[in-house]
This record gives C-alpha cells, sequence and structure tokens, in this order.
C-alpha cells in the first residue's frame, strides 16, 4: 500500500505517512470535517540507491547479473576488470585540458606510439573465443528447400 501525505486545505491540518490505497477516497479533516488532498509535505530521499541491474556479456563464456554496484565493484576488483575510461570533451565541444594533438608532441613519444600500434597490431588478440565445435541435430525426412540444396552443396542426405 503506498505511503502518501494529506493536507487539508480548509485549516491547514497536515498527515505525514498515511498508508492508503491508490483509488481511496479522500479521508476528511479531523479539525474541520472538510475533504483531505494529497500533497507532497515532505522532501525526497537524497540518498542513492545502490540496486541496479546489469548483466556483464563481454569477456565471460555466459552472461552474468548483477544487482547492486556493489556487487558489481567486488567482482570486478576480484576479477582484475576494470572500467574503460573513455575521452569527454568539455565546454559542449571535443576538446579536453587532458589531451593533446598528436601533432604537439614531441618525437620520442610519436616513435614510442607507433612501436605499440605495430606491435599490437602484429599480436593476436588475448581474449578471443575458443572455437566450439558446431552441434546439429539431424532428422529423418526429405528436405526440398532451395536455400538447404544452395547450403549443403546440393548433397543429400539420408540412408
Amino acid at each position: 500500500m503506498p505511503i502518501y501525505d494529506r493536507l487539508c486545505g480548509q485549516c491547514g491540518w497536515e498527515a505525514i505517512d498515511v498508508f492508503e490505497p491508490v483509488n481511496h477516497l479522500a479521508p476528511l479533516c479531523p479539525d474541520c470535517g472538510e475533504p483531505t488532498v494529497r500533497a507532497w509535505l515532505t522532501k525526497a530521499s537524497s540518498v542513492i540507491g545502490d540496486e541496479m541491474d546489469h548483466t556483464m556479456v563481454n569477456g565471460l563464456k555466459e552472461p552474468r547479473r548483477f544487482r547492486s554496484k556493489q556487487e558489481f565493484a567486488r567482482w570486478k576488483k576480484d576479477n582484475n576488470y576494470t572500467d574503460r575510461v573513455r575521452h569527454i570533451g568539455q565546454d559542449g565541444g571535443d576538446k579536453s585540458p587532458f589531451t593533446r594533438r598528436w601533432e604537439s608532441m614531441d618525437a620520442y613519444t610519436l616513435e614510442q606510439a607507433r612501436i605499440l600500434v605495430e606491435r599490437t597490431a602484429s599480436e593476436p588478440a588475448r581474449n578471443e573465443p575458443k572455437e566450439t565445435p558446431l552441434k546439429v541435430r539431424v532428422t529423418t525426412g526429405e528436405v526440398s528447400s532451395p536455400e538447404f540444396a544452395a547450403f549443403t552443396g546440393g548433397r543429400t542426405f539420408g540412408r
């Protein structure tokens, strides 16, 4: 049952945190007998909740669901995962005081960046998924579909 605040417009009587059904008729004021109205007399909580619903699918064999920020942070720490930080510009543009243009960098830094790019391009990805065997279910009967014939190269299967 929801919680509401009640206010009497006639005499100013108020009640805070009243349990009542959504479609409940307005109760009468205990002081003057006039109908009361629902009002927002208390301010909303400023506490940010820990609850969330996040399903992580990248880098895992099976998707994993997290229900709280604390649980997700603990799992990331235990499994040596870190959040990827993205560049966010300031003042409505792409510029940031924390980044520089490539042209303004010295030759040593540019050479180190070139070596790093070449090394990462030549190395295989570390977390590439391994090939899994194809699972096939065989049933008996005839299939006369042009797509199936194209898929099998015109071969027929049977007993």
